[in-house]
């Protein structure tokens, strides 16, 4: 088993970009979650980050590229990417979720873990949030939802998805 850092490191310097890739370095992972998009798994000996790895992608011809998992991720990268190196973007700052990796060759993530929101109706601040992010980025998506609006160890808000 290795250290939360140690995994990162290994990580960073093999850029693996499935769950039987993640398996061959010998980083245990225990799954979670999943997304329309990605797999979620908890990382670390008492799961204090995640990993979010792109679902298998075969399109039809017809498909957008919206469709495409490894599409989502990286716009996910570029949107906090872009949110953190834009001052016009000051007041969402506070609310991205922390990078511990990012590959947009491979649309891996991961983050720390943070916790689930207990109900599916926001109260204020959670409404204020929310408008916030789609008024400013002009994304009116259902991913500022309470499946992906979380809060971090001291109960602020963290939006943990923005792939749209």
């Amino acid at each position: 088993m290795h250290s939360l850092n140690v995994a990162i490191d290994l990580i960073q310097t093999s850029n693996p970009r499935n769950l039987t890739e993640f398996q061959t370095l010998g980083i245990k992972v225990r799954h979670v979650a999943d997304g329309n998009f990605r797999h979620v798994f908890l990382l670390g000996a008492c799961g204090e980050a995640v990993i979010k790895i792109p679902k298998d992608y075969h399109p039809d011809s017809e498909d957008p590229a919206w469709k495409n998992p490894l599409v989502h991720a990286r716009k996910e990268i570029e949107t906090i990417e872009r949110i953190c190196s834009d001052d016009r973007y000051l007041h969402l700052k506070r609310y991205l979720p922390r990078l511990l990796y990012r590959s947009i060759d491979t649309g891996v993530v991961i983050m720390p873990r943070y916790r689930p929101m207990r109900r599916v109706k926001f109260n204020r601040e959670e409404k204020a949030v929310a408008r916030m992010f789609r008024e400013t980025l002009k994304l009116f998506t259902a991913d500022y939802d309470h499946k992906n609006m979380m809060r971090d160890g001291k109960g602020n808000i963290v939006i943990a998805d923005l792939g749209y």
